[in-house]
């Protein structure tokens, strides 16, 4: 109703400026237009650097905040950045200085697409926030200061700011819905940046030979780091997917001679498993036998054991699975259902009965009966983005609901840049239930195959959490007094980064 309202009165009042508008006109007296028409290419010019701006913000939003929480400083700054560089380079007072600008641009380009062809340095916080940030500030000053520095007299700014916003309209569209569906893998932004080199060392083609032979240099460099990442994201791969929810891929190497299989969604790993017979039901990564969730499970040794699962993977767990379990798993993106069961046999080979629900885990959870569940394992902080609306008060109430009386909550905290165990000892205290931080280190010679691991385990039976399983492999949670439990209605990633 809204919506209709807005457009009725949108066309009312765009017909009230047309008749007004032809009833004044004759009485003005149109000043004759100072220049000539916007060629075509002008056009175009202007429509590419609106583009191209509009492209890189969501691509390098996405990029940044692919592995990383998605909290308010990690999306609001690019935007904000964006915004400034329109307001500088529009201003009229000279903020956009073009050899200058040209420089850093070229300076900046070559990193980031080298950090793209890096499988370390792109999990690297300290790399990727401060060099995309700026990298995408100049990119935006030099597109948005060529703009301005096209800008037609007031005869022809309206076609001006049309093609402005067509060009930040299909540069949206490319990145957030193209895109995903193009391109097997996070390609775009090696293409945005590339396309930002041509368009420099286009605009260098007055400039003085260095300024030439340098913006040739940058294209090249950037443009051969792009094909790289696709190379070396290619490389052994099996199978490669990519959705709304990211890009997943499989791939086949070696650990100590034995040949496994790897799952990644993005630069996250999402479990492996061994291919040869004998080792194919060999928990990996964070599920080991001496992980949170492996005590727990091996702890709860009754027949005929009910659990649940948020957050399937490759389906690991599964091998815990004995005859006369039931598994329910619940998993959001059903690329990673289809791979876990074509790519993988965990699920398979399991002797437990196992049922997979498509969808969002708390809202299936909120409208199903209790399912009665011994363990209840919420998985689904993979990448360190973490779906808060799964770590609240109202969400532990739901888990809680499907639990057996003195039924066990499994929280997989293990997180390169946030504090998450806290915040479920506080949820925890906050129901007056028990809670143990269990940590997990592999030896070296086994870091190959597992992975380290931080689970939190919360229960209202605390003489099971008092168990020697759990406790010779306790770790302190640190204590916050003066902080509130997270609800739906409150949370502060901020208060919890390492």
């Amino acid at each position: 109703v809204v919506y209709i309202a807005f457009i009725a009165l949108a066309g009312a009042s765009a017909l009230f400026g047309l008749r007004h508008g032809a009833d004044s006109g004759a009485a003005r007296d149109e000043p004759a237009p100072t220049e000539a028409p916007p060629k075509v290419s002008q056009r175009l010019a202007w429509f590419t650097f609106a583009a191209l701006g509009s492209f890189l913000l969501l691509a390098i939003t996405n990029h940044v905040c692919t592995n990383i929480a998605s909290i308010p400083f990690l999306w609001v700054a690019p935007l904000s950045l964006y915004l400034l560089s329109f307001i500088l380079c529009f201003d009229g007072r000279g903020w956009y200085r073009r050899r200058l600008n040209f420089l850093l641009t070229g300076a900046l380009l070559i990193p980031m697409a080298g950090l793209l062809a890096s499988a370390t340095l792109t999990l690297d916080l300290k790399l990727i926030v401060p060099l995309y940030l700026a990298g995408l500030f100049i990119s935006c000053m030099f597109c948005h200061g060529e703009l301005a520095l096209r800008k037609p007299s007031p005869t022809y700014l309206t076609g001006f700011y049309l093609m402005i916003s067509l060009g930040g309209a299909v540069g949206a569209l490319l990145v957030g819905v193209i895109a995903p569906h193009a391109l097997p893998g996070y390609f775009e932004l090696g293409f945005g940046l590339t396309a930002v080199a041509l368009l420099l060392t286009s605009q260098l083609r007055r400039e003085v030979l260095p300024y030439k032979v340098a913006g040739f240099i940058v294209t090249v460099a950037v443009a051969a780091a792009w094909v790289y990442q696709i190379e070396i994201y290619s490389a052994q791969t099996r199978l490669m997917a990519r959705n709304f929810y990211g890009s997943l891929r499989t791939w086949d190497t070696t650990i100590s001679g034995e040949l496994i299989r790897k799952f990644v969604h993005g630069a996250i790993l999402h479990g492996h498993q061994f291919l040869s017979a004998e080792r194919s039901r060999q928990p990996t990564t964070y599920y080991a036998e001496t992980s949170g969730v492996g005590r727990a499970l091996t702890a709860l040794n009754s027949s005929n054991r009910r659990i649940g699962v948020i957050g399937l993977g490759a389906g690991t767990l599964a091998v815990y699975g004995k005859a006369g379990d039931y598994l329910r798993v619940y998993e959001i993106n059903p690329q990673v259902i289809d791979i876990a069961l074509k790519e993988f046999t965990f699920i398979g080979m399991s002797p437990a009965k196992i049922d997979i629900v498509l969808g969002d885990a708390r809202l299936n959870l909120e409208k199903e009966a209790a399912q009665r569940f011994d363990l209840l394992v919420i998985d689904a902080f993979s990448g360190d983005a973490i779906p808060v609306h799964l770590i609240t008060r109202e969400a532990v109430a739901v888990y809680h609901r499907h639990l057996q009386p003195g039924g066990v909550l499994a929280f997989h905290v293990t997180n390169r840049y946030l504090q998450l165990a806290p915040v479920v000892k506080q949820l925890a205290d906050s129901y007056g239930l028990s809670s143990v931080l269990v940590g997990d280190e592999p030896l070296s010679t086994d870091k190959e195959i597992y992975s380290s691991t931080d689970w939190v385990l919360v229960s209202a039976n605390k003489k099971f959490l008092q168990q020697e399983t759990f406790q010779q492999a306790a770790k302190a949670i640190i204590d916050y007094p003066n902080r509130h439990p997270w609800t739906d209605d409150f949370n502060n990633l901020l208060q919890i980064l390492k």
